[in-house]
């Protein structure tokens, strides 16, 4: 599943990079970029989890969540603009996820700092924090950080988490070694 997504991120930063370089938009880019997101995530959290109604419920969100995103693609913030509504409810939807994930590990009497999902979830909770952050803000930090002379470039906070969530994904995979079977009682 790894391979599959970095795969597919691989390709779309690849061709974002190519259009910015040829002063083409890429912002069309981080649309396709946002679906890839949430399908990723969101299987990633369906593969913990053993309770059959929610791999069922997280099949019923990311069916959701790509036509929201083709609708407000289509509608909203079209191809030619950048998708903040999308990034909003796809952050809000994985936080729900790594917060229910953190509720059920906390009961759990298993090692929660040995589960792979729990570096998973952190991750995703820190970096689309910010994401929250960032994106309900844009046109406001857009304004001002692009508008004038400073230096200080607000989206290095989005650099920063996503290293960080590279970072704890890694410590993920290590444990993912370590790690068989499933959280039980989820």
């Amino acid at each position: 599943m790894f391979t599959i997504y970095y795969s597919v991120y691989f390709i779309i930063a690849i061709t974002g990079l190519y259009l910015f370089y040829n002063k083409e938009s890429n912002l069309f880019t981080y649309h396709f970029l946002s679906v890839a997101e949430i399908l990723f995530y969101t299987q990633l959290f369906k593969e913990y989890f053993d309770s059959k109604v929610i791999k069922r419920n997280i099949v019923y969100v990311q069916v959701f969540l790509v036509l929201l995103a083709i609708v407000l693609s289509t509608f909203v913030n079209k191809f030619d603009e950048f998708n903040t509504i999308f990034q909003i409810v796809e952050s809000i939807a994985l936080i729900s996820f790594s917060a229910y994930f953190f509720f059920k590990g906390i009961l759990s009497d298993d090692n929660i700092l040995g589960i792979p999902l729990f570096w998973y979830s952190s991750a995703i909770l820190l970096y689309f924090s910010v994401n929250i952050i960032l994106y309900s803000s844009f046109y406001i930090t857009a304004d001002i950080f692009y508008s004038s002379s400073r230096t200080f470039n607000i989206w290095l906070v989005n650099d920063i988490s996503g290293v960080l969530l590279i970072f704890l994904f890694n410590i993920g995979m290590h444990k993912e070694k370590k790690y068989y079977g499933l959280i039980r009682g989820v």
